[in-house]
């Protein structure tokens, strides 16, 4: 079985909203999707349009409709969310707080909302508590 967490992210930033990444037996998947992406300079201009949608989140407030929508076909409580540029996609809930679970290309759009829906099925309904009884 898996060991799920969430680890603050972009607290520098210092967001009303928190805003946590998902982690699963210490791996981040956002982390890599981050490193990744910046190895990729043709897609630094679309990262900073993704910080910049987190940052409209984080003070309270949602990215316009074709930037920012709620992903359908999700059972139960589990509601992500995507973040979306010309080329990147950024995938998240609420629990709390914003809750990043992973990010992608355009191009593997339907292989991540596949995994988003396998994903589902193990992660804990109360992963908030890690954060709160002593998650990083």
């Amino acid at each position: 079985m898996s060991n799920f967490g969430v680890k603050r992210v972009l607290e520098e930033i210092g967001y009303r909203t928190p805003i946590y990444a998902l982690t699963k037996s210490d791996y981040c998947e956002y982390e890599d999707f981050i490193n990744k992406t910046k190895a990729e300079v043709k897609y630094n201009g679309e990262l900073k349009s993704i910080y910049g949608h987190l940052e409209t989140i984080g003070s309270g407030k949602f990215p316009p409709a074709n930037k920012c929508r709620k992903l359908e076909g999700f059972p139960g409580n589990f509601q992500p969310w995507e973040i979306r540029t010309k080329n990147l996609r950024l995938f998240f809930f609420y629990d709390h707080g914003l809750i990043i679970i992973c990010g992608g290309k355009k191009a593997n759009q339907k292989k991540d909302i596949n995994y988003l829906k396998k994903l589902e099925k193990d992660i804990p309904r109360d992963v908030h508590q890690t954060r709160i009884t002593g998650g990083s």
